[in-house]
């Protein structure tokens, strides 16, 4: 019996969590997107005196308050919600379905190569993920305009420059667990009968990696939302960036064209010390998805747990359950 993972209430809940995120994202930006290009600096109340100006704090301004030009951060990070799952979850299934395929043909294949590549590719182990971005990323501060004025173009390669750092260590992993699951007793039995590599990918392999995907899928997302975290500490905008002008501090000040949270925690890392709530509002909103994510992953995990010890209960009274068969009555003449 295999688990239904679907039935995991905390794996629909968090699906509705991120759906209505990415619709009421689209929702702003469709109609309330030009509420964000208006700032207000000053606010005044009901007698029309002046209490304050920007940055004004979330009490002041809630939920998360406001930026130097006294935009809501609220407004800031739904309308870069979209952008940001987009990017986490399109490059997650690209490096779900690339690994899937490189594993398969390692494992399936060209067995042989496999311990040679896992020691060939064994840095990525111990190198941070964020030094192999920097390091990727290099032509978007040497060439800046190699990208300037297409915002799709920088996303793509930053997209593939993320695919590219975890591709070596999922494909090891998935090479791995197909290699395990190939030595099972019925699987060789297959082999022996004259089963081809095609029909163990459809009939065995895929069901069977299937469940194991789907957790890997949530995990990945996680680890790539802390990886964007940390970008943005590094100043790594995803979707360019553009410099404006600001007559009031005679400053040049950094804006970044999508809204994406890693590039709202980049370009304002500097207010840490004078208005946190500036780089907390995208903080938070990352610390939620993840948190979100492991709620995800705990659930498919409980169901599984929960119906395998349901299908062990069922073969246990199965076994003990005994059916009294008539007796044959023998007749003496």
């Amino acid at each position: 019996m295999r688990p239904k993972i679907w039935k995991s209430k905390r794996l629909l809940a968090g699906m509705f969590f991120f759906i209505s995120l990415m619709i009421g994202s689209f929702i702003y930006t469709i109609y309330g997107d030009q509420t964000i290009h208006t700032s207000d600096l000053l606010m005044y109340d009901e007698k029309g005196e002046l209490v304050g100006k920007a940055p004004f704090s979330p009490i002041e301004k809630p939920p998360f308050g406001s930026d130097r030009s006294g935009v809501s951060l609220g407004e800031k990070v739904l309308d870069g919600a979209k952008y940001t799952l987009i990017i986490v979850f399109v490059t997650v299934t690209m490096q779900m379905v690339i690994s899937s395929i490189i594993g398969l043909i390692l494992a399936l294949f060209v067995p042989g190569l496999s311990a040679w590549i896992r020691k060939s590719f064994a840095v990525f182990y111990y190198i941070p993920p964020i030094i192999w971005v920097f390091v990727f990323s290099y032509p978007l501060f040497t060439n800046i305009e190699l990208f300037e004025g297409n915002m799709i173009k920088a996303v793509f390669y930053q997209m593939l420059v993320l695919v590219i750092v975890f591709l070596p260590m999922l494909s090891m992993y998935l090479c791995e667990e197909v290699r395990l699951f190939l030595k099972k007793d019925y699987i060789v039995s297959a082999k022996v009968l004259g089963a081809s590599k095609w029909h163990l990918i459809h009939k065995h392999v895929f069901p069977y990696m299937k469940r194991k995907l789907v957790l890997l899928f949530i995990q990945q997302s996680s680890q790539l939302m802390m990886l964007l975290v940390q970008m943005g500490f590094f100043s790594l905008i995803i979707g360019g960036r553009i410099e404006s002008y600001d007559s009031l501090t005679d400053t040049t000040k950094i804006i970044s064209l999508s809204n994406e949270w890693s590039g709202l925690i980049g370009i304002d890392r500097n207010e840490l010390w004078t208005a946190p709530w500036i780089i907390l509002a995208p903080v938070v909103m990352f610390t939620l998805s993840i948190f979100v994510l492991n709620m995800m992953r705990d659930g498919i995990d409980k169901q599984i747990i929960m119906e395998n010890n349901r299908g062990l209960q069922y073969k246990k009274t199965t076994s003990k359950t005994k059916v009294d068969l008539p007796k044959k009555q023998v007749f003496i003449k």
